[in-house]
């Protein structure tokens, strides 16, 4: 087991979860919508101390790894080995460390920012109602707006028709692409259904959209 890749394995979790909790928010009933987001702002504190403990723990786990290596490469007996490591750790108490200086943490605590902002954008008409659940009338891959959107049966999540098949023609080993998806199965052709009813009410949205832009004109 690499610790540091499960560190970052963690850190990944954390993230994903704030993206998919931060979707919530998008709910059409208001009062559902201000309750998850009170609790997804005073959740993003105990994440972003979570990340800090976990990248200064690998932070000190990569410094212990190469001091030992050293170490074993400068000692010649296990008396001059056990010396050596003691001095290592007397001086490793003395130092200090501020994981909020690390670029690391930084880059970290930036994508847990980009939650908020992503679910703040996402509060727009681009969020309708299936018949199902909520879902994006924007691609995931493209960003654009979908033109014939399908429907993963695996996972419920929507892409444009086009956009999913060209990222899997020569690709057998893709998954869905929605940010906090659960699903592991590989996205294959025969898992996407059209879904006419959304493709209706992104044409509307369309029409609506070109009616606003020539009002705006006149």
């Amino acid at each position: 087991m690499n610790f540091s890749n499960e560190v970052d394995s963690v850190k990944k979790t954390l993230i994903e979860n704030a993206h998919l909790m931060r979707t919530f928010e998008n709910s059409s009933k208001e009062e559902f919508r201000d309750i998850m987001k009170k609790f997804n702002d005073e959740i993003e504190k105990e994440r972003l101390e979570m990340g800090e403990a976990l990248i200064g723990l690998k932070t000190r786990q990569k410094r212990l790894d190469t001091a030992l290596r050293k170490i074993n490469n400068e000692s010649h007996s296990l008396e001059e080995f056990e010396a050596k490591y003691k001095e290592f750790q007397k001086t490793e108490d003395e130092k200090s460390m501020t994981v909020k200086l690390l670029s690391e943490f930084a880059d970290f605590k930036q994508e847990m920012l980009n939650c908020s902002s992503t679910s703040n954008a996402d509060d727009d008409t681009e969020i309708v109602e299936d018949d199902t659940n909520v879902c994006s009338m924007y691609d995931p891959w493209t960003k654009g707006l979908m033109l014939n959107p399908v429907r993963n049966t695996k996972c419920g999540h929507h892409y444009d028709r086009d956009s999913v098949m060209a990222a899997i023609k020569d690709n057998l080993s893709v998954k869905c692409p929605i940010v906090g998806c659960v699903s592991k199965i590989f996205v294959q052709p025969n898992h996407l259904v059209s879904n006419e009813a959304l493709k209706k009410r992104i044409h509307t949205y369309k029409a609506q959209q070109g009616d606003e832009v020539t009002n705006d004109d006149n």
